[in-house]
Parts: C-alpha cells; structure tokens; sequence
C-alpha cells in the first residue's frame, strides 16, 4: 500500500487513518522511544508494537463549519 486509507465520516466527525507499512513503521519507531512506558499501557491495549496491534491506525477528528 503506498499511503494510508482514510475511511471518510462526515463533517464534525472522526475518521480513521489506517497506516501504511511506511507509515506504522515510523510511528513505531517513535513509540518504542518510550519503552519503558509500553508495559502499563500492554494491560489494556494488547502488544502496542505489534503491526496489527492499536498502532495501526489513527483517529482524526474533523471540525463542524459554523
């Protein structure tokens, strides 16, 4: 996959961003920067650097037009 899929809601809703390998990569690498804050984090959210694991993806929120 070259970029990211969007999966489109909406104004003033959320979308989800599934990353691309690129991508996960890279905010994988950052997140493993602070191992030593993974472990609390496991009990809840599962392997966090996992592919398939809560990094996967990103929520990005829209804003309504008033």
């Amino acid at each position: 996959m070259a970029a990211g899929t969007v999966a489109r809601a909406g104004p003033g809703s959320d979308q989800e961003l599934v990353l691309d390998d690129r991508q996960w990569a890279a905010k994988r690498a950052a997140v493993l920067c602070h191992g030593s804050q993974l472990a609390p984090l496991a009990a809840d959210h599962g392997s966090l650097p996992a592919r398939g694991g809560p990094l996967r993806a990103e929520r990005v929120w829209r804003l309504a037009a008033r």
